[in-house]
């Protein structure tokens, strides 16, 4: 996952008063695994990141935005897939 994403887990996970032995239990993971996935020392998965949507009742979504959106502003899409539709839009507007 982009770095960020795993900061924004813990940012939500403390401003909701959760432990992290909370989300371990829900999640079927050992307490060290959780805690270096907020650390971004483990890799997040796809399916973790869907059930930690469904904890935190989000969307998962949510925990992109502020990324995309620094990346869109920052100019991250410069090339590859993303540039042809970011052009494509500029030029209709």
């Amino acid at each position: 996952m982009k770095k960020g994403v795993c900061s924004k887990i813990k940012q939500i996970r403390l401003e909701k008063n959760f432990s992290q032995d909370y989300r371990t239990t829900r999640l079927g993971i050992s307490r060290s695994q959780y805690a270096n996935i907020e650390n971004e020392q483990e890799q997040l998965l796809l399916g973790t990141l869907v059930q930690l949507s469904e904890i935190f009742n989000i969307n998962a979504t949510h925990l992109f935005e502020e990324i995309v959106y620094d990346l869109y502003i920052k100019g991250g899409f410069q090339s590859g897939p993303f540039q042809k539709s970011i052009e494509t839009n500029s030029s209709n507007k």
